[in-house]
């Protein structure tokens, strides 16, 4: 690599570096997930009347999975503006 290139800058990966957007994407998820477990173990042991409130729960794992790849995708965009803007300069 040149001397006059810098080197690219690494991206961090902490919790707090992540958009809100994507953290709570992730945290529905995980919750619809739970609802998910919660709905069906019970159909391995002849149960089969659930409740409604819980089928509803279930619905938060792809809402979940919505917000968080829309907020990575924005969060995508924002960094290839920032870097062509820094390119342009």
């Amino acid at each position: 690599m040149p001397d006059s290139m810098p080197a690219p800058a690494r991206a961090s990966t902490s919790r707090s570096s992540r958009p809100r957007t994507v953290q709570a994407g992730f945290t529905l998820f995980a919750i619809g997930l739970i609802f998910l477990l919660i709905t069906v173990a019970p159909f391995f042991w002849g149960e089969h009347n659930r409740s409604v409130w819980l089928n509803l729960g279930c619905l938060l794992a792809p809402l979940g999975l919505g917000l968080a790849m829309v907020g990575i995708f924005r969060s995508t965009r924002a960094d290839q503006r920032a870097a062509a803007a820094q390119l342009r300069r």
